[in-house]
């Protein structure tokens, strides 16, 4: 056999050798049961990675305000149609006042009933109070008159008694000056106590004034039913609470609607006033990503209903309880789209998140399927230059799950073996859902 056959012979083994070798040493270092199929070669490289957590969403205004109607009644003006904009105090519905005006125009009847009994009670209190006063000054004045004839009268018959034992002065003169002395007395006693039956005239003044007093709470308590009257009659037209658009109209003019005060059930919904000044997105994290998702996180969505439109925004709150959804306990991210185009986007659209983890520019990377798993520890398939392969354990930083960040354990340019087949994902990873960060 000629020389060149033999080393052509030589050659063949030696690669059949060394591929016998890398299949044996890949087998020590994998289990040979999940071992893929296909396999390719990439070599550590620099790459930007974005690490984000996937989810769907709905879209959200800031402020949704059921409008219901404190009155019942009949709708008699055409409520503003869904998607008109309104003001806050602008008009949105008015129902037919017939059965709240009665109640008001009696109540203003006994305001001016109460108004006018009040006036008679002041005049009759004003006029008891002045008779007191003079008729106090008279019998005072009848008090002292009576007073000084009787002072008089009884020095008068101290001197009749006196000119008697003089007999200057007969019997029949002394007697007639002892009883107009004792007349004068009566007269005094008589005076005194007209005085003092003014103390109980002047009890009747404070029961006019108590009268006053009475008046006044009537006219009080008319006022309010009148109050109460007006703000029922007021309740018949209905205001918007809120700048914004209507977003849900339910009623029609003729229809007959329920109040949301009376009725035990709450009363008909006529319309819904939402707030889009500012636009949410209620973002469904599943609980295996939520503890990735902080506030302060851009977040990046698209809704089908706009193809190849981006709409940019933030997280702004993370509830802190979940909701059980298809055994799943999920968290409704509250995330505030912060972009010009969120005008495009309406209450309860559906639009797919993308929630930024992290952002890493020029980092050494390998792409995700090159990653082995061994517990909590991770390994790459190290080509070496003299042939064969060397699993090496690595230390992970984030991953979008096309490329993961190496930290340490490789070196820009090495080369990797990378396992491309479907169950490459499952293989290398235990968590199969959206999102990506340090493992």
């Amino acid at each position: 056999m000629r020389l060149g056959s033999w080393i052509a012979i030589i050659i063949v083994v030696v690669l059949a050798s060394g591929g016998l070798y890398a299949v044996l040493h890949y087998d020590r270092t994998v289990h040979a049961a999940t071992v893929p199929s296909d396999i390719i070669i990439t070599k550590a490289a620099l790459a930007d990675i974005t690490a984000s957590v996937a989810a769907n969403g709905t879209v959200a205004s800031l402020l949704d305000v059921p409008i219901k109607c404190r009155a019942g009644g009949e709708v008699i003006n055409t409520p503003p149609d869904v998607s008109i904009q309104v003001k806050k105090g602008d008009l949105l519905l008015e129902l037919d006042p017939s059965d709240m005006q009665p109640p008001r125009d009696v109540a203003k009847v006994a305001v001016a009933l109460s108004q006018a009994r009040l006036d008679e009670a002041k005049l009759n209190a004003q006029i008891a109070d002045k008779n007191l006063v003079t008729a106090r000054l008279r019998a005072q004045a009848a008090v002292e008159a009576a007073q000084t004839k009787c002072d008089n009268l009884v020095k008068k018959t101290a001197r009749m008694k006196t000119l008697n034992q003089q007999h200057l002065a007969s019997d029949e003169d002394l007697e007639s000056a002892q009883t107009d002395a004792a007349a004068a007395a009566n007269d005094l006693a008589v005076a005194k106590a007209n005085l003092t039956d003014l103390d109980a005239q002047e009890l009747n003044v404070k029961l006019k004034y108590l009268d006053v007093t009475l008046a006044e709470n009537d006219l009080q308590s008319n006022l309010l039913a009148l109050k109460i009257a007006d703000q029922n009659l007021s309740y018949c037209k209905v205001y918007s609470p809120i700048d914004g658009v209507v977003s849900v109209q339910s009623t029609a003019r003729g229809t007959i609607i329920a109040s949301a005060i009376s009725n035990v059930g709450g009363g008909t919904q006529v319309m819904t006033i939402s707030d889009f000044s500012r636009v949410f997105v209620l973002a469904a994290v599943d609980e295996s990503d939520i503890g990735a998702v902080q506030p302060g996180q851009k977040v990046s969505m698209t809704a089908d209903a706009y193809p190849g439109e981006i709409f940019a925004g933030v997280v702004q709150l993370i509830p802190p309880q979940g909701y059980l959804l298809q055994n799943v306990v999920t968290f409704n991210v509250k995330i505030e789209v912060t972009s010009e185009n969120k005008k495009l986007l309406r209450s309860q659209m559906t639009t797919n998140v993308k929630i930024i983890e992290a952002e890493k520019t020029h980092v050494l990377s390998v792409p995700y399927q090159a990653i082995n798993r061994k517990g909590d520890k991770a390994f790459v398939t190290v080509v070496k230059e003299g042939g064969g392969n060397e699993e090496r354990p690595v230390q992970l930083g984030v991953t979008d799950y096309s490329n993961q960040e190496i930290l340490g354990g490789l070196t820009q340019g090495q080369s990797v073996l990378v396992h491309t087949n479907d169950n490459a994902s499952k293989w290398n990873s235990t968590r199969s859902g959206g999102g990506g960060g340090p493992r």
